[in-house]
């Protein structure tokens, strides 16, 4: 599976490239949303992990411009932490994300995250990049 994971403070992808790298997986990591919406139009991920605050482009932001590239977009999952809006994760999954995770996320919830969203079936990513 191919997981950006986007992330300004280095809280969230030290503990993604550890475990998703030693589960086999590719990992590329942005470091604030204009870089995360870059790279994923042109790497074409399964998977965008991303905080609710991040640099440059939020992390709804992020969401919303991903979406906005067409059903064969990565699935998101948003990352919201303590202090963050209570609505985020309402806000998030009416955008179309695929799912929010509470902070600070390790290996149990990365695992989770996998076994719900698994990689998109062949071809779903064949179409050119935006």
């Amino acid at each position: 599976m191919k997981v950006l994971v986007a992330d300004d403070r280095g809280l969230l992808a030290p503990t993604c490239l550890v475990f998703l790298s030693w589960w086999g997986h590719q990992v590329e990591v942005a470091g604030d949303g204009f870089e995360a919406l870059r790279k994923a139009r042109a790497w074409r991920p399964d998977l965008v992990l991303a905080p609710f605050q991040l640099e440059r482009m939020g992390g709804l932001s992020l969401l919303a411009a991903l979406r906005a590239g067409g059903p064969r977009e990565a699935r998101v999952v948003l990352v919201v932490g303590e202090g963050d809006d209570p609505a985020v994760p309402e806000r998030a999954l009416a955008l179309g994300a695929a799912g929010v995770l509470e902070a600070p996320v390790g290996a149990a919830e990365l695992g989770r995250v996998l076994e719900r969203y698994p990689p998109a079936q062949p071809g779903a990513h064949d179409a050119p990049a935006r």
